[in-house]
């Protein structure tokens, strides 16, 4: 009977400990994954240079504005929320979104797309990711990559459109 007893002592403790360390683990993930979450953000493309302000709420205005979803697999599905209708020639697209964690509150953010018709660009910055009351904020560190390309081949002696690529 001790023996079952000192048995059945000796599991519970074992089960606990796995459990007790496990909460850990979950509780480290959150901390280390602030940025994952569904955010806001207006002018998007501009503020890329500068700072990204993410807010949780949906703004009342809505105009330039886009939904920025962090998915913790690192890819940023970003969709356009502006109503109002644009010219379909520079209409903006993105082809590729993506984060990675730098280091602690440090995140690279590539973003690759382009204005139908006109051009295409390239961007990759790093960020410091700064947690306010009402919004997280993407602080511009360094900007490393930052290229747009015309969808058009020029002709340098007479300077007229070719074609688009």
């Amino acid at each position: 009977m001790k023996f079952k007893t000192i048995l059945f002592l000796g599991i519970l403790l074992i089960a606990s400990f796995n459990l007790s360390f496990n909460k850990k683990d979950v509780i480290k993930q959150t901390k280390t994954e602030a940025i994952i979450g569904s955010y806001f953000v207006s002018n998007f493309k501009d503020s890329l240079k500068s700072g990204l302000r993410l807010l949780e709420n949906e703004p009342k205005t809505n105009k330039n504005l886009f939904k920025f979803d962090f998915l913790d697999s690192g890819i940023i599905k970003i969709t356009d929320l502006d109503k109002t209708p644009r010219c379909g020639n520079g209409l903006l697209y993105i082809t590729n979104a993506e984060w990675k964690k730098i280091k602690k509150n440090s995140f690279e953010i590539n973003i690759n797309g382009g204005n139908k018709l006109e051009s295409t660009f390239e961007f990759k910055a790093t960020y410091n990711l700064e947690i306010n009351a009402d919004f997280k904020y993407l602080r511009l560190i360094k900007i490393i990559k930052n290229k747009t390309k015309s969808v058009f081949t020029y002709n340098k002696k007479t300077k007229q459109k070719l074609k688009a690529k």
